[in-house]
């Protein structure tokens, strides 16, 4: 028995005729629409897990640093004392969560006085941050991706790491007036990871399931003539 005998004899084994050729295109189909569901599904709970990360992060503002500075406070760089004070506080309400890798303040006109990444100077907002900052004075909390040279430890060198960068109002007690505004960096690992499961795993078995299911229709097509 010849190459071409053999793969005609496989040919009818796997179903080359009309319902084969059927059957291989309606599976085809269906690995193709789960592959879609699937990449719709994982970007809709990125946008959950995005939504959540903001949040968190401005309830956490809210709750924790506003109701913890003072006017004065935010007028210069927190030096001193007063940095101790506020680097304890940062530490144990947000940098004990992993997913949270930096936190800044900002006065309105885009000097940052406070960094919980140590050694990092003491510099002005750039475009994309001053925008942010506006925002935030203005009474707005908005997010973007960016690209960050962040230390993931407290002692650890910064290294480039994409964040969702969170800027949000500071609204110290007895003033109505937003006085300043609070960035917290969280990791996009901790937002992409847990909106991919299930279904990257899903995505790649069908994946597979798709090209095997192309495969054979591609050699039911081949052997259309004999196997009508």
């Amino acid at each position: 028995m010849d190459r071409r005998e053999r793969v005609r004899e496989l040919a009818g084994r796997v179903g080359a005729g009309r319902t084969g050729r059927i059957v291989w295109t309606g599976i085809a189909l269906f690995a193709a629409a789960v592959l879609l569901l699937s990449t719709s599904v994982q970007a809709r709970e990125r946008g959950n897990e995005r939504a959540f990360a903001e949040r968190r992060a401005a309830g956490k503002v809210r709750t924790a640093l506003s109701q913890s500075l003072t006017a004065r406070d935010l007028e210069k760089p927190i030096l001193g004392p007063r940095l101790r004070e506020v680097l304890i506080l940062v530490r144990a309400k947000f940098l004990a969560d992993p997913a949270i890798g930096r936190v800044r303040i900002w006065q309105p006109d885009g000097d940052l006085i406070f960094s919980t990444q140590e050694r990092e100077r003491l510099v002005d907002a750039t475009g994309e941050e001053a925008g942010l900052i506006l925002d935030a004075i203005e009474g707005r909390t908005t997010s973007v991706d960016a690209v960050e040279r962040v230390a993931p430890g407290v002692r650890a060198r910064p290294v480039r790491t994409e964040m969702l960068k969170t800027v949000t109002p500071i609204r110290v007690p007895n003033r109505e007036a937003v006085l300043g505004a609070a960035q917290i960096d969280t990791f996009l690992s901790s937002i992409d990871e847990p909106a991919a499961e299930p279904w990257q795993t899903l995505r790649i078995v069908f994946g597979i399931v798709l090209l095997a299911a192309l495969a054979m229709l591609v050699v039911a097509v081949r052997f259309r003539r004999d196997y009508p």
